[in-house]
């Protein structure tokens, strides 16, 4: 939320023009932490967004935004990725982020 909400101290590197407040922040619904035998997750396959495969099922994607955090297979390359809200199947609506830039507010 302070990224969002321009309220970190990044802000005052020259954004402060481009800012906005939309009156709106996140909030964490559910944690669900999965222990996984993959070394790492490939973003661009959909098997972490199924309990079955070894992932987690997506939550209620016409309500929450789903995030997936983990290491991504190709190292740092791919920081994450997301598509369009109903452009995949319901049971894969959700983001990916590699965990390295996943940030702590």
């Amino acid at each position: 939320n302070k990224d969002y909400l321009a309220y970190n101290k990044e802000t005052s590197l020259g954004f402060q023009s481009d800012k906005a407040n939309y009156s709106m922040s996140f909030k964490l619904h559910q944690v669900i932490r999965k222990e996984i035998s993959w070394e790492h997750i490939d973003f661009f396959s959909s098997d972490y967004n199924y309990d079955e495969h070894g992932g987690s099922d997506v939550i209620d994607a016409q309500h929450y935004l789903n995030l997936y955090v983990a290491v991504s297979a190709d190292g740092d390359e791919t920081l994450g990725i997301c598509g369009y809200p109903g452009g995949f199947l319901e049971t894969e609506d959700g983001c990916t982020i590699n965990y390295k830039v996943f940030g702590d507010s």
